[in-house]
């Protein structure tokens, strides 16, 4: 199947086209690979009704900040809290608590960041068992520095480059 006809179909999603495009970046072993690919397949179909295919990064958010930040100066935050970042976990949470069953197929770092990412997920019924845990890098983050008018992001890809 061709990418234009998977995306000229809209609503239509083809999670084959879309695994088969990882596996094949994930195992470029010729054979090895078409029995990975059916096997992932095979197991992904079986099991779960969605599977969603996308970045993991945990959110470290400060809010209510006073002025913009400037480097250099230190201002101060009225809350701070840590959350699940990326649209396709914010996705996997709601389509989950449609009540489908969900696995998010993915890669964290072997660290505490990654394990929350992980715990998280499966707190909110989200199979974990296709997320791969890299001990080559680690976790993506994103600081969210957050003032009444506007909102500054620094990211850190970690294991999701």
């Amino acid at each position: 199947m061709t990418q234009d006809k998977v995306f000229s179909q809209p609503g239509k999603f083809d999670l084959y086209f879309v695994a088969n495009w990882i596996i094949f970046h994930l195992s470029r072993k010729g054979k090895q690979k078409k029995e990975n690919e059916r096997t992932f397949m095979t197991a992904i179909k079986q099991a779960y009704e969605i599977a969603v295919i996308g970045e993991l990064n945990v959110d470290l958010v400060a809010s209510g900040l006073k002025s913009e930040p400037k480097l250099g100066r230190e201002i101060i935050a009225d809350d701070f809290e840590i959350t699940l970042g990326s649209a396709s976990a914010i996705f996997a949470s709601g389509i989950s608590r449609l009540g489908r069953s969900v696995t998010f197929v993915s890669q964290v770092g072997n660290d505490e960041f990654g394990r929350f990412c992980m715990d998280t997920l499966a707190g909110k019924g989200i199979s974990t068992d296709n997320i791969s845990i890299s001990n080559k890098s680690k976790t993506g983050v994103t600081v969210v520095l957050s003032t009444p008018k506007d909102r500054a992001l620094v990211t850190y890809l970690g294991a999701i480059a």
